[in-house]
């Protein structure tokens, strides 16, 4: 990317007419780089090129070895208030979220506070009179392999208003196979006050262990013969399910990278269980590539390493690579997984250990604890800016 500023961006590019979407499969891009042995972490003073980093997810606990390069994670198995959005509150910055710009609404800003609010993303345009236009942020979300009982989005949003003009805030759910909306609804505006708007999504409209492009949008129309430039904020974005027996889908662990044009892969060493538990565990990079993943069905490994996948440095206030999980688990049970996370770049390999301990805790329905109020906020502002992408066009009827 040309500039300072765009080094700190990544979205997609999204031309857009009333009601219709343009969004995005992702295309992998690459660097180069060196590679850094874990063993030497206590002698060498080089900060490691490759290291691990807290999701910050209220069903994860994690504990990060020496210099970064190892870690043991523990997930809690739920019932109820799943969230299956990473950096729902946007406090880590714009990790994990997509912009799809319309063709007005071009702009969109992570911020470090708008309104008595901390961590906000900011869209913005100017629209011609008596036009309209439309954007959105995306996350790609994955449902627990488990009945849900209730899955709802929930949106919290700021809309300064502007003269002879409409704004309706947009909810969905995209389904990359088919091609088509698996839920999608519009609510209407509420202005100049933090507000909530709320689609509760009928569960028989998703399928257990899929993955979905989540929306966050919003639709305004300029009715003014001159032309305005309209602002909407976001404070939160998140999609949270109940279901019926004990899981987790996400982030179980962040990977970064200094540069360089690296391959990796995840591998089973070792493994224990007590009980019943499903888990896929699989890689994807920040572009959105995907690895292939591993399979545990009734505590049995069935495939004990991903493929590998590309990774570089991500743009500022990204990650490099995502370690997910879609785990369920019958009541009770529990499951130790010893693993190493295995890279390479031009020949020269290197392995960093991890344990993954999955369990469904004894009165799990205690509270939650809401991460955006013991995190350090960034300060800077960062852009998230057009990088092309490969695209999916959706109608709306």
């Amino acid at each position: 990317m040309a500039s300072k500023i765009r080094d700190k961006t990544i979205t997609v590019v999204f031309s857009l007419a009333p009601l219709i979407f343009l969004l995005l499969f992702i295309i992998p891009t690459y660097a180069s780089v060196y590679v850094y042995t874990p063993i030497l972490a206590s002698l060498n003073p080089i900060a490691p090129p490759v290291w691990f980093s807290d999701p910050g997810e209220d069903q994860v606990t994690v504990v990060l070895g020496a210099n970064r390069t190892s870690a043991s994670v523990t997930i809690k198995a739920l019932t109820t208030n799943l969230e299956l959005t990473f950096n729902s509150d946007f406090y880590m910055g714009p990790d994990g979220w997509y912009f799809v710009p319309g063709t007005y609404l071009t702009n969109a800003y992570w911020l470090p506070s708008y309104q008595e609010a901390s961590g906000v993303v900011e869209i913005y345009g100017t629209i011609p009179g008596f036009r309209a236009d439309a954007a959105a942020l995306l996350q790609n979300v994955t449902i627990p392999s488990t009945s849900l009982t209730s899955l709802t989005e929930k949106i919290i949003y700021y809309y300064p208003p502007r003269l002879f003009s409409g704004c309706l805030i947009l909810g969905g759910l995209y389904d990359w196979e088919t091609g088509s909306w698996a839920f999608r609804d519009a609510i209407s505006c509420n202005e100049n006050v933090w507000s909530e708007a709320i689609f509760n999504i009928d569960p028989s409209a998703v399928e257990p262990g899929k993955t979905y492009g989540l929306i966050a949008g919003v639709m305004l129309y300029n009715n003014f013969i001159l032309p305005q430039t309209y602002y909407v904020y976001y404070d939160k974005v998140e999609l949270v399910a109940q279901t019926l027996n004990p899981a987790y889908s996400g982030n179980w662990l962040l990977c970064y990278s200094n540069g360089g044009n690296y391959r990796g892969k995840l591998i089973i060493k070792d493994s224990s269980f007590s009980g019943k538990i499903n888990a896929t565990i699989w890689l994807v990079s920040f572009e959105g590539s995907e690895s292939s993943h591993i399979v545990i069905t009734n505590s049995q490994i069935v495939i004990d390493e991903t493929s590998e996948i590309l990774f570089t440095r991500p743009p500022s206030g990204y990650s490099s690579l995502y370690l997910k999980i879609d785990t369920s688990v019958e009541p009770g049970s529990s499951g130790f997984l010893s693993l190493k996370f295995k890279f390479e770049t031009g020949g020269v390999e290197a392995e960093y250990p991890l344990t993954l301990f999955i369990h469904d805790p004894e009165k799990s329905k205690e509270e939650t604890v809401n991460v955006k109020f013991h995190r350090k906020i960034p300060v800077c502002k960062v852009r998230l800016e057009n990088l092309l992408l490969g695209l999916g066009e959706v109608v709306e009827n």
